[in-house]
């Protein structure tokens, strides 16, 4: 009797709010719960910028007997009763100990954590006193130089009763966003599944560090230089030009981010997107680029200007010739005005017609020779014999 009015009393201090102390954690472990641990960090748009959330979900199972006992007995009488003294235990322990110690974490490195909430609530209760715990925070990767550097890393401390154990699980599963790149993880995992990193028996979150989408894009241009090629169709009726960026790989979801980024900075398109070929990929486009033009009566000159994100080793334009000036593309068309020049050639034939003419009308036509008769022709000889006489 008086074992169960303490294990009722442990009850009664741990569904109890107290304040946390900052004390070091004991070098026991817990042994009330048993202790799954998923951490998902996943960027999020925050205005023109990029932040990490962190995830967690805790699976827990009350596995001490004698709570378990005791928590039985109270459901005999009344279910809903215990269930409620259940949930304020997992509430006041496992999820009010979470809480702390990122607050704990961040305060460490000059941070304040904002927390995210499901909207039913952090904590679901399951069968045979079991619970799900979801908590989600933000900055959950800060960046420092080169590198994505988790803030939550450290040891964990669990406090029950006003008293602090390690917060020890079984299994700690992180899953870090699709294509970054890992730098460090200490301790190192268990197992590794591509983005996927399991951890066994500890009391920790392990130091995670990745590197940031910035480096690994400069990476990525530095192993493809040499291997980039560029084409441009230029159409200058409607000022527009479509390119194509060819690259001889496939970059990760974050240097294909960075790399959408850059082009729309230095080329502002009016469309863009991308085409994966495998063992290729592409980056294509058509934006407007902006132009000057020179006129005469006879032509149209035009000189557009593409600003290039980073260089190519190749580069083919078609429907303009062009000049490489740094970073900038230059394309240049000369149009003739059709309608001027067929003017001049009428101009020009009706001018050579109205000279043809002029010349005509001022040469006098040459003298017909004078036709005599037979008559005429014989008496004249006759003449000229009497004559003679």
């Amino acid at each position: 009797m008086r074992r169960s009015l303490a294990v009722l009393l442990m009850l009664m201090l741990m569904t109890s709010s107290w304040a946390f102390k900052s004390v070091a954690a004991a070098n026991r472990p817990q042994n009330v719960f048993d202790v799954d641990v998923i951490l998902q960090i996943e960027p999020a748009k925050v205005g023109n910028g990029t932040s990490w959330i962190g995830k967690f979900r805790l699976e827990v199972t009350l596995k001490d007997p004698e709570y378990v006992e005791s928590l039985n007995e109270i459901a005999k009488n009344n279910s809903e009763a215990a269930k409620q003294v259940f949930f304020m235990v997992i509430n006041n322990t496992v999820y009010a100990s979470l809480r702390y110690n990122i607050i704990q974490r961040y305060a460490e490195r000059g941070l304040r954590p904002a927390f995210i909430v499901p909207e039913d609530g952090p904590i679901k209760l399951g069968e045979n006193w079991s619970a799900t715990v979801d908590l989600g925070v933000t900055d959950a990767l800060v960046l420092e130089g080169h590198y994505l550097v988790s803030p939550l890393s450290g040891n964990l401390t669990l406090w029950m009763a006003n008293q602090s154990y390690e917060f020890n699980w079984r299994s700690f599963v992180l899953i870090i966003p699709e294509g970054y790149e890992v730098e460090e993880l200490n301790p190192k995992p268990a197992e590794v599944h591509q983005n996927l990193m399991v951890w066994k028996n500890g009391s920790y979150i392990p130091e995670i560090v990745l590197y940031s989408p910035g480096y690994s894009f400069v990476k990525f241009l530095n192993e493809t230089e040499g291997e980039r090629g560029l084409k441009v169709h230029y159409t200058a009726s409607d000022g527009r030009a479509y390119f194509e960026a060819v690259f001889p790989e496939k970059p990760s979801s974050p240097v294909r981010d960075a790399m959408l980024y850059v082009f729309k900075e230095a080329m502002d398109p009016i469309n863009i997107d991308f085409i994966d070929q495998g063992s290729s990929f592409k980056v294509v486009g058509v934006l407007h680029p902006p132009a000057v033009e020179k006129e005469s009566f006879l032509w149209i000159q035009r000189e557009a200007y593409i600003t290039l994100p980073f260089p190519f080793s190749r580069v083919e334009v078609e429907g303009a010739d062009y000049e490489l000036k740094g970073s900038t593309l230059v394309l240049r068309t000369k149009e003739v005005r059709v309608k001027n020049l067929l003017l001049i050639i009428g101009a020009a034939g009706a001018l050579i017609v109205g000279v043809g003419a002029s010349r005509r009308r001022g040469k006098k036509p040459p003298e017909e020779p004078a036709v005599r008769s037979v008559k005429e022709m014989d008496g004249s000889e006759g003449e000229e014999e009497s004559g003679g006489e």
